[in-house]
């Protein structure tokens, strides 16, 4: 009886020796993220807070001033859903994980095609180039559309590198082209719905090349709590 007790006392005492000996703790902070990862016999735990020194103070009536954090910066999940992450917890091994996480809506620029010159473009990065580049006659309105096939509501930005250009008119027959020039507008497009949104005014003077076009998102909505799918965040940079 004392041998076998003897032999379970030191079986678990080799167990947390072994787990001891296994225990790994990583933390690492910089301007976009604060992470810290446990592990222990293969398994992982981790903690990541994204803009962790983004703070917004507001005061509550009749009580102290109270800070909440809203960070502005979020990451991408892993599984390419259109969220934002502000902050995640995770469980995994390497063929398995669960995460919770703080969300909000983030639409991705690959499911949002863009219309230049009744032409649909679809980039992941919102960054194309126009070939051949589209030309606006002289007092044309430049629009461009946006198609959102996001589960949310798409907010952002759309800019276009455009070129000027009208005929010389001390040479006949002489194209003169002005400088190359950025114009921009913001949109929100509602997920399923198309909108076109016109950008600056043309003078009725100069010919219009839009040569690129890029846009970007911004996260909107509230944050909420939820479960994540596929593999930490961090795994897909």
């Amino acid at each position: 009886m004392i041998t076998a007790l003897g032999m379970l006392t030191g079986a678990v005492a080799a167990l947390f020796i072994g787990a001891a000996a296994s225990v790994r703790l990583r933390f690492e902070k910089t301007a976009a993220v604060e992470r810290s990862i446990f592990r222990v016999l293969g398994i992982g735990f981790a903690f990541s807070r994204y803009d962790p020194d983004r703070f917004v103070t507001f005061d509550i009536p009749h009580d102290e001033s109270t800070r909440e954090w809203v960070p502005a910066k979020l990451a991408r999940p892993f599984s390419g859903a259109a969220l934002g992450i502000a902050w995640s917890f995770w469980i995994y091994t390497k063929g398995r994980a669960r995460g919770w996480a703080r969300v909000r809506d983030w639409a991705l620029p690959a499911y949002l095609p863009i219309i230049v010159a009744d032409i649909a473009v679809t980039t992941e990065t919102g960054d194309c180039i126009i070939k051949p580049a589209k030309r606006y006659k002289a007092g044309e309105h430049v629009r461009i559309g946006v198609v959102n096939r996001n589960p949310c509501r798409a907010t952002g930005q759309v800019t276009a590198d455009v070129v000027l250009e009208r005929d010389d008119d001390n040479t006949p027959g002489l194209v003169w082209v002005g400088d190359r020039t950025t114009w921009g507008r913001t949109f929100t497009v509602e997920p399923s719905e198309t909108r076109f949104v016109e950008l600056e005014i043309v003078s009725p003077h100069y010919e219009v090349i839009i040569e690129r076009v890029k846009y970007e998102t911004t996260p909107t909505g509230d944050f909420r709590t939820g479960r994540l799918h596929g593999r930490p965040e961090w795994e897909a940079a």
